[in-house]
């Protein structure tokens, strides 16, 4: 009974999943309902119960320190849940999360109002700051009228609103598992949603994992998948699963017991998310998953020599990673010429341009210009939109001063993060490190957005553990009493 009352939840998901997709899959393949005309249908369908799952699981953790649900209307819990909408909106359509994250800042802004307390800013935040300097100058430099980078806002506005707030470490806690458990119903989902359109357009489970497979007249299979969370890019949906990922494992190990997460949960969330990745077709995705999951575990080997089951897992979960990677099965979805004729014309224009770049938001026009004074690169049909690779990307915009900075600025972060022995923090710059290798996360908006609305939480979460310095307005600005 024991077992079941801890785990209640990710079994009840995971059997209510699997049941749908035996019967999408083998029940009813040939039903009018598993077809093109109800795929709209099937989306909306899954966009109601996500949000009535996501209502469920948040009242259910309130419900668990309150006993009344009157109590939910203060605006410490609005902010509260504020917080949480901003984490996991991040992960659909990107104007849902610039809006979402929008609310949270109007939150802490209320919550200030009332409180009247601001709190020591980190200086951990100068590093992004001096990026964020960076994108400012170049939008003055960039050849045409200056237009301010507006994506350099998040890196400003996110660490201003968590000096308007504390919470103590558990409330940091409660958060980051209602954020797990609502990803891993996403996960589960979009799982669910991709057996549907496999049936629908009688396509090859096998070939769909191992080839860049054509369905529908669509060479990217992946935007069929994200049509019911109106998002399809996996780059930036794995980021941001990835940092759930990252939290189910802090809160796995931290065994506190109004935020527990159970061994089975975090099977069952590992397992969907790496089936997820090779859905998506995402190989950046799928090597960080198989990555973080191993480091994670060896990581906290030094704690509990228990855990070498665990471990076991690990090396077993690498080394099948390792095997899909290398097998010939995999050569056509590996196989990325965009990439490498991206790569060749930034590192030719680099060595024109060493010193100074196109500026701010100008990399497309550097590789259009390269390409057309390159007659031996062969001519891709895709448009030319950026590096695909940040440090790349950084120098061709702003020279070698642009990959001093970018490399200053995660030098700095990492270093914190240990120095604060931040397990967050450190997981989560080395799957964006990882990602910078092969796209450019802090060039555009979503990337950004994904970026920051984890990163300060988990700077918050390390700073729980401390006495904030605290300033009182209410006693700075009230009257002295006469002697």
């Amino acid at each position: 009974m024991q077992f079941l009352r801890k785990n209640i939840f990710v079994l009840s998901v995971s059997l209510i999943t699997v049941i749908a997709i035996l019967l999408i899959r083998y029940l009813f393949p040939g039903s009018n309902y598993v077809s093109k005309e109800y795929l709209t249908s099937a989306a909306g369908i899954l966009q109601v119960v996500f949000l009535l799952v996501f209502l469920a699981i948040g009242l259910a953790d309130f419900l668990k320190t309150n006993n009344q649900l009157k109590d939910f209307f203060t605006l410490r819990n609005a902010l509260i849940a504020s917080i949480i909408v901003s984490l996991v909106f991040s992960i659909t359509k990107p104007v849902i999360g610039y809006y979402s994250s929008g609310f949270f800042v109007f939150f802490a802004i209320l919550y200030f109002i009332r409180e009247q307390k601001v709190y020591a800013f980190n200086k951990v935040y100068f590093f992004l700051i001096a990026y964020a300097l960076l994108q400012i100058i170049g939008a003055c430099f960039n050849g045409s009228k200056f237009h301010f980078p507006e994506k350099v806002y998040s890196f400003l506005i996110f660490p201003l609103a968590y000096c308007l707030f504390d919470f103590g470490k558990q409330t940091y806690l409660r958060i980051l598992r209602v954020v797990f458990r609502v990803l891993f119903v996403f996960i589960c989902i979009t799982l669910v949603f991709w057996i549907y359109n496999v049936n629908v357009y009688d396509a090859s489970l096998k070939e769909w994992v191992t080839t860049k497979l054509a369905v529908d007249g669509l060479y990217n299979t992946y935007a069929l998948i994200g049509v019911w969370s109106m998002y399809e890019h996996p780059t930036y949906i794995s980021l941001v699963l990835l940092s759930g990922l990252i939290a189910g494992f802090y809160l796995y190990f931290k065994k506190d017991k109004l935020a527990y997460v159970s061994v089975w949960e975090m099977v069952a969330f590992s397992v969907s998310l790496l089936i997820l990745e090779l859905a998506y077709e995402s190989r950046v995705g799928l090597v960080s998953a198989v990555l973080l999951i191993a480091v994670s575990l060896f990581y906290y080997m030094k704690l509990k020599s228990s855990y070498y089951k665990l471990t076991f897992f690990a090396v077993i979960l690498f080394g099948c990673g390792f095997f899909l990677i290398k097998s010939n099965r995999f050569d056509v979805m590996l196989s990325d010429n965009v990439r490498k004729v991206d790569y060749t014309l930034a590192v030719n224009y680099i060595e024109d341009h060493l010193w100074w770049g196109t500026g701010t938001g100008k990399q497309h026009e550097a590789l259009e210009y390269q390409e057309k004074i390159m007659k031996d690169i062969p001519k891709s049909i895709n448009k030319k939109t950026y590096v695909h690779n940040q440090f790349l990307g950084e120098t061709v915009q702003f020279g070698i001063s642009g990959f001093v900075v970018l490399l200053v600025v995660v030098s700095g972060l990492v270093f914190y993060s240990f120095k604060s022995r931040s397990y967050l923090l450190q997981m989560l710059l080395f799957v964006y490190i990882l990602f910078m290798l092969v796209e450019e996360p802090l060039y555009v908006q979503p990337g950004i957005t994904r970026f920051i609305v984890f990163f300060s939480l988990f700077v918050a979460v390390g700073e729980a553990n401390a006495v904030r310095k605290c300033l009182d307005l209410r006693q700075w600005f009230s009257k002295r009493k006469p002697s």
